[in-house]
């Protein structure tokens, strides 16, 4: 259902400024709604998909993607029904789902990171919150795959696939997470922060990741000079 939905939204093409959120914004975050609802609420081990051959869950997922790529970063904060639809829905698939992520195009990451960066700030709670819960999940899972494979001797180190592609990613847009460290550490010092248990959730995982980067490049100049 929600393949042949979003098919026919994203074949409506170019819409005028009035026309977009009816026929077209609103399809799109009734689609991640649903998905979300049947990704959260636990009714089948998605992983007997892959087993038996069946891709409707692949297929789903990549309707994702294609209605999430046709829409603005503007729009996506804009649009309040959508933001409350999207960044749930990318919550529920950092936290269950990483494999797919990872599988993602560079490009597509970027956007995904990039719309998780800028929902950080935003003023409506659930959009944040589940931002610094992606990003936790997000972070931690790279954390785990590095230390994991310290621990193993050299000569039998082997990176998972999943784990690679994202570190590689990481790797080369290092200033991706390193900007989102920022942003939660002047939140929380400078901001009247209402979700500030969520707020920290990320922020270990983004330190031990970013050890080599010190706590006076994540503030302003201006409070680091007020301190001395």
């Amino acid at each position: 259902m929600i393949c042949t939905y979003g098919n026919q939204i994203l074949s409506l093409g170019t819409l005028s400024k009035d026309q977009v959120y009816p026929l077209k914004l609103k399809g799109i975050s009734i689609c991640y709604s649903a998905l979300k609802s049947a990704l959260c609420g636990n009714y089948v081990s998605f992983g007997v998909f892959k087993l038996y051959g069946d891709n409707h869950f692949d297929n789903v997922l990549q309707a994702f993607v294609k209605m999430l790529l046709s829409v603005s970063h503007s729009d996506l904060l804009q649009y309040r029904k959508l933001s409350q639809s999207y960044y749930p829905l990318l919550e529920c698939l950092t936290q269950d789902h990483m494999s797919f992520i990872t599988s993602l195009e560079p490009h597509v990451l970027m956007y995904i990171l990039t719309s998780i960066s800028e929902g950080l700030t935003a003023l409506d709670t659930i959009v944040s919150s589940s931002c610094c819960a992606s990003l936790d999940y997000v972070v931690t899972y790279l954390f785990k795959h590095i230390a994991k494979e310290g621990k193993k001797p050299v000569r039998c180190r082997e990176i998972s696939q999943d784990g690679q592609r994202l570190l590689h990613f990481m790797q080369q847009n290092p200033e991706v997470l390193q900007q989102m460290m920022s942003i939660l550490m002047n939140t929380i010092i400078f901001e009247d922060c209402r979700n500030q248990w969520s707020v920290s959730r990320p922020l270990l995982g983004l330190i031990l990741l970013n050890e080599k980067v010190s706590i006076a490049e994540m503030l302003p100049d201006s409070f680091c000079t007020c301190s001395l």
